[in-house]
């Protein structure tokens, strides 16, 4: 008996449930930057340096609960080491319900499923992940289907150390 599309919509009520109900999740929220990045303006990438005024002047950041609360994993510490001039104090797997993942599409104009729905992740106004009141950052992300529908996304974070 194949798997369909309601399967992996039930399933994901359920892992929603756990998260909300029965296992304490984290509360983690994805910020965003409320301006275009200027550093990938065109101009920015040809050398020029201007200074921005106007829309491009703005300042700020928005945060954005994730809920259902997602689960959040320490990855070992056998990968912390120095990468690129920053220390790495910490990794971490975070499990997010795919109800946020198409809650954010769908404000974003993305359609539910669709092969651009990671851009939430990998969009250039996306500065990363608050936990535990530290911003870590998005390094990679997968996500799993049953019956044609995402159920949840695992992402891959690392944080700097700044103390």
């Amino acid at each position: 008996m194949p798997f369909g599309p309601s399967f992996g919509f039930g399933l994901q009520r359920l892992l929603d449930s756990q998260y909300n109900f029965f296992r304490a999740g984290h509360c983690v929220w994805l910020r965003y930057r409320n301006f275009p990045d200027v550093q990938s303006q065109e101009y920015a990438q040809l050398g020029f340096a201007i200074s921005p005024t106007g829309q491009y002047g703005q300042t700020g950041t928005t945060d954005i609960p994730i809920y259902p609360p997602p689960s959040v994993k320490l990855i070992s510490s056998a990968n912390i080491a120095k990468n690129s001039g920053q220390l790495r104090f910490g990794k971490r797997k975070v499990c997010v319900s795919a109800t946020f993942v198409d809650t954010m599409a769908k404000r974003m104009g993305i359609e539910v499923n669709s092969p651009q729905q990671d851009l939430i992740w990998r969009s250039p106004q996306v500065v990363g992940l608050i936990i535990d009141g530290s911003l870590f950052k998005i390094e990679s992300w997968t996500h799993s289907e049953l019956g044609g529908k995402s159920v949840f996304w695992e992402l891959d974070v690392a944080g700097n150390e700044i103390r």
